[in-house]
């Protein structure tokens, strides 16, 4: 099944990112703390998307639906699986 943002989901988020300033960062810590930096200026933003885990990548997708609807485009998505597993790796060995 197909997820369909509420209207809830709009308004907040579009709430919340009219509180980013231009060229922000928003780090969201229910998706392993990826980021998107917001550029309000020409609708866009870049995601970084931290692990590959499927809650983390599904929470990104959702956002990313969401911030389509409010108008803006991605200019670039990227995935670092690299640095949470060389996170994890510090962790576990500090």
């Amino acid at each position: 099944m197909e997820w369909k943002p509420r209207d809830s989901d709009i308004k907040w988020t579009a709430e919340h990112i009219a509180q980013i300033s231009e060229g922000g960062i928003w780090a969201i810590p229910i998706a392993n703390n990826s980021t998107i930096q917001m550029f309000h200026s020409d609708k866009t933003y870049t995601a970084t998307i931290h692990g590959s885990e499927s809650r983390t990548q599904g929470v990104m997708m959702q956002t990313m639906t969401v911030l389509k609807i409010l108008g803006y485009e991605a200019r670039s998505v990227m995935y670092d699986t690299v640095g949470i597993q060389n996170k994890k790796f510090q962790e576990e060995n500090s």
